[in-house]
């Protein structure tokens, strides 16, 4: 299983509005995609930072979903609240 992780940082009066976002617009998304496997959101209100991780099936999975443009499309309907530029790691999901 492979896990992109997205590091948000808004503004504090954004803060709310782009959780809202990352449930009710990206989270549908990202479930129609092919081997999505699932998301968590993480976050930290003093801190004005969101951790989001999606779950894919296979590195391909996660790899195609960024070659279609959904990741930019996504970004898109939260960039207005953010502070700085989204953070993108891809990992190998390793569970003991």
């Amino acid at each position: 299983m492979h896990a992109r992780m997205g590091t948000l940082y808004t503004y504090p009066k954004d803060f709310e509005h782009t959780v809202q976002i990352l449930r009710d617009t990206v989270f549908p998304a990202a479930q129609r995609k092919p081997g999505f496997s699932g998301m968590l959101l993480m976050s930290d209100r003093q801190a004005s930072k969101v951790i989001g991780i999606t779950l894919w099936e296979s590195e391909a999975h996660m790899l195609a979903s960024e070659d279609e443009e959904y990741l930019q499309e996504q970004v898109s309907k939260i960039i207005t609240g953010l502070r700085r530029p989204p953070e993108f790691e891809n990992c190998e999901l390793e569970v003991l």
